[in-house]
């Protein structure tokens, strides 16, 4: 079963880390949330901050005011 990117633990998002896992394998492997339509949401450089970098991403609910849980592909 895959396990979303959004539901990996802290320790889970260190070892990839520290293993110097490429995004583009990681986000493989543990894929953006499903109801994001960001493209690549899992990337360190262009990717969500929230659900990247800050881990503040746990549910649909924390993406209330991102234009991507909306569809858009771009910001107004």
């Amino acid at each position: 079963m895959v396990k979303f990117y959004h539901e990996l633990t802290i320790g889970e998002r260190f070892d990839i880390y520290n293993m110097r896992v490429s995004w583009d394998k990681t986000a493989k492997k543990h894929p953006q949330p499903p109801w994001c339509s960001h493209e690549n949401a899992v990337d360190g450089l262009l990717g969500c901050d929230d659900l990247v970098v800050l881990g503040r991403v746990k549910s649909e609910e924390d993406c209330e005011n991102c234009p991507f849980l909306r569809g858009d592909t771009y910001y107004d």
